[in-house]
């Protein structure tokens, strides 16, 4: 028995930020069957390099994590105008 999903209209990219590995591996899995576009990051410093060439519609991002916590990368995604939508 299949559960119903959400219709995409096209492609939606996530972001997903985690430092363990093995947790953030099956979260992009599950997101990609959903059919979404997904890159991975292992911290908030990671996930802005990524941001540089990869605008995601959404971010999933673990709280505590080195160099740059969840909340760290969610006041400098909110500082940038280009992502002020995310």
């Amino acid at each position: 028995m299949s559960l119903p999903t959400i219709p995409i209209n096209g492609t939606k990219r996530i972001l997903v930020v985690e430092d363990n590995l093995h947790v953030r591996q099956i979260v992009a899995q599950a997101l990609e069957i959903e059919g979404y576009l997904v890159q991975q990051a292992h911290d908030g410093s990671g996930a802005l390099q990524f941001m540089e060439h990869f605008t995601p519609n959404l971010i999933i991002s673990e709280f505590h994590m080195p160099k740059m916590s969840g909340l760290e990368l969610y006041e400098v995604v909110r500082k940038n105008p280009q992502w002020v939508t995310i």
